[in-house]
């Protein structure tokens, strides 16, 4: 199944090229951090076990901060060091362009973080990792995790239930932050 970047361009009858992004300066009182999003607007990309992965990657970060990103409104992840709400994606943009990596959900900032090329973590579940992951970063530095559906087609559904996302395991994601 085809990138679905390239299903768009073909029907636009364009290339597919890399983004421009214009980031807007927003404040980030850490020199040195990661960035992580959870969205909570799709139930089925809504990734349970955060606090899991955090717990595991804090005692091997040293002085590197986790920062979480996302819309007003959006619950805090418990042990994060801060919670950065932003009004716009060029203020998101800002914060992933000077982070060390960004881990999260398929969603706008892993793509924000590609286009950067900053190294990237990202979760796929209810749908082929292959079709949406980042597209414009060096490969060395994206690692995708699609979870276990024991062989089974993703739902593309935008409510699982149970959530296929919470079978990838922790330990998974927080070694892959570790590796890139």
């Amino acid at each position: 199944m085809s990138h679905l970047a390239e299903e768009y361009a073909k029907s636009c009858g364009v290339k597919i090229g890399k983004p421009i992004l214009k980031p807007h300066y927003y404040p980030v009182v850490h020199e040195k951090y990661i960035t992580i999003h959870n969205d909570k607007k799709v139930q089925a990309k809504e990734y349970d076990m955060w606090d899991d992965v955090i717990s595991l990657l804090k005692p091997n970060l040293g002085d590197i901060k986790i920062i979480q990103i996302g819309a007003y409104g959006e619950q805090t992840i418990d042990g994060v060091d801060q919670h950065l709400p932003t009004s716009t994606l060029k203020q998101s943009a800002h914060i992933i362009e000077n982070a060390l990596a960004h881990v999260g959900i398929d969603s706008v900032p892993i793509h924000i973080a590609s286009a950067l090329d900053r190294p990237v973590v990202g979760i796929y579940a209810h749908t082929y990792a292959s079709t949406c992951e980042p597209l414009w970063n060096d490969k060395s530095k994206a690692i995708t995790i699609e979870s276990d559906r024991g062989g089974r087609k993703p739902s593309f559904s935008l409510e699982e239930h149970p959530k296929t996302i919470n079978f990838i395991k922790p330990e998974q994601i927080a070694q892959a932050v570790l590796d890139v």
